[in-house]
């Protein structure tokens, strides 16, 4: 007990020197379709691919973090429904759909002008199909049984072509599995059933153990990162979490009604040895929830305008997150960290923000603000076209100086603006990020 109460009291203080801070915004997506899966890759240098899928055929991409989207729907069959999409980069992507009874897989190496069927399986279902980020090369489809067995296949050659030799499983009972419910981890793989069970590889899918999730019978969608090692969480109509890889799985408090659609997680680095965990959820509602941990005192982060999530994901290597709805709704978050250090308790004469330093920077700049009288004090971030880009501070600060570090590591080079505000103080001035 006494480790647990000095690790709540650790992290409460290392909370209030760093945090995560999220920035939500609708997206135009130039589509009204039903947006079923999303996929992004970038670094913290360059913008961010992504692409998204859905019902009508529809194919969406974006090259520069979602700010503006593109038809890629190329030359898939217009009569299909598409429902899973894995980004490898701007011009590479493979998708799932199906229609009546058949279903496919396409790979598109041109951004989306052609697709080429790269599988074919007459009565199946693709669930989902993910490649290992250590070796995109590498990957695994998962459909609903088909003959009484799971329908699990395996490329070596980036999704050119599947096989399923050593990928057996047999199916138990009538049980099927659901869309984007799957996580993969290094060699590990968990993906979800309808039948109060994961299923579980820590070879790639070449053996598979299942894991109870009883009483919760549904598992629609699973979420592990590999900096947490044997944490996660699993979602259905009720939420559940582990500590031991799946072994065992405890139900635990959340918010909202209707079921999970999916998990978002975002580390943030206190130090090289300890980091704290951001995690967000969706349901078949219009709210993005969210908690400081594995699970721990859920709130509401963004509410859509209209429209039910459908899915939610981070981009693979950057700090962005999307979530995609019905009537093609699109929400990004840009994620930061930001440092919030007092540096003295001395009453100061007036209000004042310093110019950032360094500046130019990349991507780390700091801000000292003397705070004379006891208040809300905002620091926003805005882009040249006076775009409210970033919110740093927004919260009740004490008297004294502080000294405000803001990652902008998900940003793209240019000039911005910075304006605070305390009480009748307003001020603002610029600054320049070089990548």
């Amino acid at each position: 007990m006494k480790t647990m109460i000095f690790l709540f009291f650790s992290i409460l203080f290392i909370n209030n020197l760093y945090s995560q801070a999220s920035f939500w915004g609708e997206q135009n997506s130039n589509t009204y379709e039903n947006l079923r899966s999303i996929s992004a890759v970038s670094n913290y240098n360059t913008d961010c691919c992504v692409w998204a899928c859905g019902t009508g055929c529809t194919v969406i991409k974006s090259s520069d973090d979602g700010e503006h989207w593109y038809n890629a729907s190329g030359t898939i069959p217009t009569s299909v429904t598409l429902v899973n999409i894995w980004a490898i980069d701007y011009t590479t992507a493979v998708v799932a759909g199906y229609f009546d009874t058949d279903t496919w897989v396409w790979k598109t190496t041109n951004g989306g002008s052609v697709w080429i069927p790269v599988f074919y399986q007459s009565d199946g279902f693709i669930n989902f199909v993910a490649f290992k980020n250590n070796n995109p090369n590498q990957g695994i489809l998962v459909g609903d049984p088909v003959g009484g067995r799971w329908s699990i296949w395996r490329t070596t050659n980036a999704g050119n072509t599947w096989d399923s030799v050593g990928r057996y499983l047999p199916q138990a009972g009538t049980e099927s599995g659901y869309i984007n419910s799957f996580s993969y981890v290094d060699s590990r793989i968990w993906f979800g059933t309808n039948n109060t069970r994961l299923y579980y590889s820590t070879n790639d899918g070449v053996n598979w153990v299942s894991q109870s999730t009883a009483p919760e019978v549904n598992s629609y969608t699973v979420f592990f990162m590999d900096i947490f090692g044997p944490d996660g969480l699993v979602g259905g109509s009720t939420l559940m979490r582990t500590s031991n890889f799946g072994t065992n799985w405890t139900t635990i408090t959340s918010m909202g009604s209707g079921n999970f659609r999916g998990f978002a997680g975002l580390p943030i680095g206190i130090d090289n040895n300890l980091f704290l965990m951001q995690t967000w959820y969706v349901r078949t509602n219009n709210n993005i929830y969210k908690s400081l941990g594995w699970g721990e005192n859920w709130e509401i982060e963004y509410t859509a305008p209209a429209g039910n999530y459908n899915h939610i994901t981070k981009d693979r290597t950057g700090m962005h997150i999307w979530g995609v709805r019905d009537a093609g709704g699109i929400t990004r978050c840009t994620c930061f960290v930001v440092g919030i250090q007092q540096l003295s308790n001395e009453i100061p004469s007036n209000y004042y923000i310093s110019q950032n330093f360094p500046n130019p920077f990349n991507p780390v700049t700091h801000f000292d603000i003397d705070v004379k009288e006891q208040g809300n004090v905002k620091l926003n971030i805005y882009n040249q076209l006076g775009q409210l880009v970033a919110i740093l501070v927004d919260k009740k600060l004490s008297t004294g100086t502080y000294r405000i570090t803001w990652d902008a590591g998900s940003y793209s080079s240019g000039v911005y603006f910075y304006t605070l505000v305390a009480n009748d103080y307003v001020i603002t001035k610029k600054m320049l990020l070089v990548k």
